[in-house]
């Protein structure tokens, strides 16, 4: 094998090794970078039902300026998921709460980010017939 050949080898394994790393480290970025992002919460309904009246809001300690809650106005499908971020203005410390009623009139109140400073992050709903999981990522 030439030099020539030799080289270019070593640079498509040093390429390749280099694209690799950077693969690897690309979601583990994303998660720190969505530390800092706007609160987003993915809502999957795995439910039988429909879910309509979604409202996301701040428990507070602190003084709560502007729009303590929003609110998401279409109706989600069973077996759907959407994503959305609530426009949240709060001072001080709290927690994030989603609610909503299913299409059979049960109203549910979950806690979906126990505590935050900053409103941002994200969290993960998954509606159940009979629970409600969070997997919260949130600060």
């Amino acid at each position: 094998m030439s030099k020539k050949n030799t080289l270019i080898l070593l640079v498509l394994i040093a390429t390749i090794s280099v694209g690799l790393v950077i693969a690897k480290a690309i979601p583990e970025i994303s998660s720190v970078l969505n530390l800092f992002r706007n609160f987003t919460v993915v809502i999957h309904n795995q439910s039988d039902h429909a879910v309509k009246a979604i409202e996301i809001g701040v428990d507070s300690s602190g003084q709560t300026k502007g729009t303590p809650s929003a609110t998401y106005n279409r109706t989600i499908q069973k077996k759907t998921k959407v994503k959305f971020t609530p426009q949240l203005r709060m001072t001080g410390e709290g927690s994030i709460y989603l609610k909503y009623t299913d299409s059979k009139g049960n109203t549910v109140k979950k806690t979906i980010c126990s505590y935050t400073e900053t409103l941002s992050g994200h969290s993960k709903v998954t509606i159940k017939n009979n629970e409600v999981t969070v997997v919260e990522d949130c600060t």
